[in-house]
């Protein structure tokens, strides 16, 4: 069984590391698009 092996939830563990960074990465990559946007935007509004 999958349950009582150790290697398994070692595999687990890392791959949640593993998805946490790529989250936080596109959420940072994201976040700096939006803020590109609303910049050219507001210029566009202004213009």
């Amino acid at each position: 069984m999958l349950g009582s092996d150790p290697i398994f939830y070692i595999w687990v563990v890392t791959q949640l590391q593993k998805t946490k960074e790529i989250a936080a990465e596109s959420v940072y990559c994201v976040t700096i698009l939006h803020n590109i946007i609303i910049n050219v935007y507001n210029k566009a509004i202004k213009a």
